[in-house]
């Protein structure tokens, strides 16, 4: 039983202890910084105020940021002005240290780490470099304040212990104006101020000499709870938590922002600086470094840039190149030689020649002949009458017709029979034409009529033809034709020929049974025109021996 309540005493002593543990963290963050990165609404009582006012997320560029700069705790001290100093001019030169914080300007951006610098109630100046002094002229005679603490590239304060420096001097001599009492929790007015082209608008402060919510309620520290009653443009709202916050809902042109330190029941603490208004303008026209930031419209390496000035964008990874793939290569084979076969003779193929089939031929098919057709009778030429005009007179030609005999049928004769063996068929040579005479031989041919025909006039630009000489006015006969020109009588006989040669050869080229068939139409072809062409041919022995007494007369 004993070790059963030992045993109880001891777990409650152990959850007795975690449960200070936990107080007390809770007590310690209450009164240090929030990360900025918070992203849920930390003030109830502003969301529940009427007016066009509320509070955002922190932009995501900032929360990306933040982390980097979570690693300094910086520490930050007045140099100059000392500690209760009496000038005897009315300027002043401030001298600062800061450790634990890189201070710099970013020369593309303009903005990185530094310090806000407030004299008195005006609005503080930011200061880059540390190496330069900040000097303050014309100041009134009597007693300032000079209150500094460190600040990231958003003008967002450091909350950590030593991130604070306040220091009092008088110009000339001490009045009670402006000596806030250390002893006493003090707010000091940060932002929002000065102009802002970008929504939403950071809402931040710095508290000095706070207790956290906890230990004020205890009253162990003798001061009263506190609280930020926040007013702008009117719309009024609590903060109590030390935090940054992002409101909107700013309206173009000129705002106020009032900050006051109150307690828990609303009534201000008294201290020098803890009641500060300030006048923010909202024109969405202008561009600066910060509303980039806030929109997120800065790349991530120039962002890097505003909080270490070190820092350089990675260079890019070289792409390896591929490792080329060596293929093995293929084992060496040795060919071993093959031997050549001795080569095959193939007895020769005696070929056994085949006997021809007898082939018995057809009955040869008798073609009917056809008469020869008798040659026309030469053609008479009128010799013209002479005229009295010297000029010759033209040359008609008047030619007597020409009749064509018909064809005597031939019977057809009878079939031969058939023979065993096939003999020559034997072709009829073409008996040759005698060369006729003028008289008209056939019978059939019908009676020419003896009365002379009617001249035909010949069209004077044939006369006069080639190959003859000038018409003779006496007697109009034609001249011999040189050797080297052409009569038409001459080109008909070489047309003749021509047509015989191509008949042949057309006959030559068909198969035999058409070609016995042709060979008659040759025949009669070739008869009809040896006999045009003797008959042409006495008639120009006629003529040339007609010419001849004129030639001699002509002599």
């Amino acid at each position: 039983m004993l070790r059963a309540n030992l045993k109880w005493k001891l777990m409650g002593s152990c959850l007795a202890l975690i449960l200070a543990i936990c107080i007390t963290s809770c007590d310690r963050s209450s009164a240090t910084a929030i990360d900025s990165s918070t992203t849920i609404p930390t003030n109830l009582k502003l969301a529940t105020t009427d007016g066009p006012l509320s509070e955002v997320n922190t932009p995501d560029a900032i929360v990306k940021l933040a982390p980097t700069l979570e690693k300094y705790q910086p520490q930050v001290q007045i140099l100059s002005p000392k500690a209760d100093e009496v000038l005897a001019d009315d300027r002043v030169t401030v001298k600062l240290q800061v450790n634990d914080l890189p201070i710099f300007k970013d020369p593309e951006l303009g903005l990185g780490n530094h310090l806000h610098v407030i004299l008195d109630k005006q609005t503080y100046q930011g200061v880059y470099d540390l190496s330069q002094p900040l000097v303050f002229k014309n100041l009134a005679a009597g007693t300032h304040s000079l209150r500094v603490f460190a600040s990231r590239p958003w003008h967002e304060s450091f909350k950590n212990e030593g991130a604070y420096a306040q220091t009092t001097f008088h110009v000339l001599t001490k009045t009670a104006e402006n000596n806030p009492n250390p002893q006493q929790p003090l707010l000091t007015y940060s932002r929002p101020t000065g102009i802002y082209s970008a929504e939403p608008i950071m809402l931040d402060y710095y508290l000095s000499n706070t207790p956290s919510h906890l230990v004020a309620k205890k009253g162990d520290s003798g001061l009263a709870d506190w609280r930020i009653r926040a007013t702008v443009n009117g719309q009024q709202f609590i903060l109590d938590r030390w935090a940054p916050i992002y409101l909107q809902g700013f309206k173009l042109g000129k705002n106020w922002v009032k900050l006051e330190l109150v307690d828990n029941l609303g009534n201000p603490i008294p201290n020098v600086y803890n009641d500060t208004v300030s006048i923010v303008t909202y024109d969405p026209r202008t561009k600066d470094t910060l509303a980039k930031l806030v929109r997120g419209e800065l790349n991530s390496t120039l962002a890097m840039s505003l909080v270490d000035p070190n820092y350089k964008a990675p260079l890019p990874k070289p792409t390896p190149a591929p490792t080329p793939i060596i293929e093995p290569a293929p084992p060496v084979v040795k060919s071993t030689p093959i031997p050549t076969p001795a080569p095959i003779i193939t007895p020769p193929v005696v070929i056994e020649p085949t006997p021809r089939p007898i082939i018995v031929p057809s009955p040869p098919i008798v073609e009917p002949t056809l008469a020869p057709i008798q040659s026309p009778p030469p053609i008479a030429i009128a010799q013209p009458k002479p005229l009295p005009s010297p000029t010759p007179a033209p040359v008609i030609i008047s030619p007597k017709p020409i009749s064509i005999p018909q064809p005597t049928p031939v019977a057809t004769p009878a079939p031969v029979a058939a023979i065993s063996h096939p003999q020559p068929i034997e072709t009829p040579t073409p008996q040759p034409i005698a060369t006729p005479n003028p008289v008209i031989v056939s019978s059939l041919q019908p009676e020419v009529s003896k009365t002379p025909a009617e001249p035909i006039p010949v069209p004077p630009a044939i006369l006069p033809r080639r190959g003859y000489a000038n018409v003779n006015p006496v007697k109009s006969a034609p001249v011999a034709a040189t050797g080297d020109e052409k009569t038409w009588q001459t080109q008909a006989v070489e047309l003749f020929k021509t047509a015989g040669v191509k008949t042949r050869e057309f006959t030559d080229s068909i198969p035999p049974k058409a070609q016995r068939f042709g060979h008659n139409i040759q025949v009669w072809v070739g008869n009809a025109i040896d006999t045009t062409l003797a008959k042409v041919q006495a008639w120009r022995d006629s003529a040339n021996s007609d010419n001849k007494p004129a030639e001699n007369k002509t002599s």
